[in-house]
């Protein structure tokens, strides 16, 4: 059986990774570096383990060094932190997000509403990365 890194020398996920760099440009969707060494972050895992290359690509993110390392290390209750210290910048940003997954829900579209979580918590990593 592979370990997790010699899944990620596997050509299968070889190909998904480029698929993913290309569709975000070679570029961080957080930060919008293009400079520094770039992931393909899952943004969540399946409890089943299914192989890196399986998921779909709506839940694979282009992340640079920087913030793939945020990534990791951010756990809800630093969420929780940070929106309380910085509700009144997020609260319009928040209320626009929520809107729009209502709309989506009423429209029944998965894909649309993993869609706006993915933007809603990169717009969240943004700020984190900021402060």
């Amino acid at each position: 059986m592979k370990n997790y890194s010699d899944k990620l020398k596997d050509p299968r996920w070889q190909k998904k990774r480029l698929e993913i760099l290309q569709r975000d440009n070679f570029k961080c969707r957080v930060c919008n570096d293009s400079k520094s060494t770039l992931h393909v972050h899952h943004i969540y895992y399946h409890e089943d383990n299914k192989n890196p290359w399986d998921y779909s690509n709506n839940l694979l993110i282009t992340l640079c060094d920087k913030c793939h390392e945020l990534e990791h290390k951010i756990n809800i209750n630093d969420y929780y932190e940070f929106y309380l210290k910085n509700l009144m910048a997020l609260t319009n940003s928040c209320l626009l997000n929520m809107k729009d997954l209502a709309d989506a829900i009423t429209k029944d579209s998965v894909n649309y509403r993993q869609s706006l979580l993915e933007n809603f918590k990169i717009n969240i990593l943004r700020l984190i990365s900021k402060s």
